[in-house]
């Protein structure tokens, strides 16, 4: 199940604001590289997702290949969930902030 609003929503963000497309990329082109030379610095984390949870970041993975500013970087699940922790992040440090 591909959630449409939000994929509609990151595509927006990206291409309204050429600044957050460049970040994104440099993030996606350093986890690449950190994930090739610095294995040891990364602190693996379990955690259970449900099955349909999984499979919308799973849903995601071709959609965010083919957007244009991610074209460049090999969009894995990983990838898809890195995205998806520090977005949710940045929104909840901000309602955090704004209470």
């Amino acid at each position: 199940m591909i959630d449409h609003l939000a994929l509609q929503r990151a595509r927006n963000l990206l291409q309204a604001d050429p600044e957050l497309a460049e970040r994104t990329l440099a993030f996606l082109a350093q986890l690449e590289d950190e994930d090739m030379a610095n294995k040891d610095e990364d602190r693996p984390v379990t955690i259970r997702l449900p099955a349909e949870l999984l499979a919308r970041v799973e849903a995601l993975e071709p959609k965010l290949q083919e957007g244009t500013h991610l074209r460049a970087v090999n969009v894995t699940r990983a990838v898809v969930l890195r995205l998806a922790l520090l977005e949710g992040l940045d929104v909840l440090e901000q309602q955090a902030a704004a209470e």
